[in-house]
């Protein structure tokens, strides 16, 4: 059985279409800029990866599993594994094993993770409040549906 044929594509104006592309192109460049800064990343190693930084983001939240860092981070057991191992070996997070389930592995974090989570936080929110400091409300408010469209554009393309 075929599905339904696709709707006949609109014709926009050239202004919609010039704007359409503008946006397409500008996010082509914000992923070649992440992909440039984790080629960037792996050369001079920081003080913490972006997604230790992530599974720490997740911990904080408390009462989690391995598991459940590698939904929220959208990440495989694996990596999570390998990454835990970093971030324990740093003295940010201690495991251990869930009373109810020994197979199930629990993560804390550490006070000092907890310090090192906080001021990288901080110094993430001062980035941010520094390059959107001039951008008015409704201009943010933009910004986040034209984020939330592209994610679930994203998210939809492998189904």
């Amino acid at each position: 059985m075929v599905g339904p044929s696709p709707p006949p594509p609109r014709e926009e104006p050239p202004k919609v279409r010039e704007n359409t592309e503008r946006t397409r192109r500008a996010f082509s460049e914000m992923f070649a800029a992440e992909r440039r800064r984790q080629l960037r990343a792996k050369s001079d190693p920081p003080e913490m990866s972006v997604r230790q930084a992530i599974a720490l983001w997740v911990i904080e939240k408390g009462n989690v599993t391995a598991g459940d860092i590698a939904r929220s981070a959208g990440m495989s057991p694996a990596t999570v594994t390998a990454i835990l191992d970093e971030l324990e070996d740093a003295g940010f997070v201690v495991r251990g094993r869930a009373p109810d389930d020994r197979r199930v592995v629990m993560v804390e974090m550490t006070e000092a993770g907890r310090q090192t989570y906080l001021e990288g936080m901080a110094w993430w929110d001062g980035l941010w409040e520094t390059h959107f400091a001039d951008w008015s409300d409704d201009e943010l408010l933009i910004a986040i549906r034209t984020l939330e469209t592209v994610t679930a554009l994203l998210e939809g393309l492998d189904r």
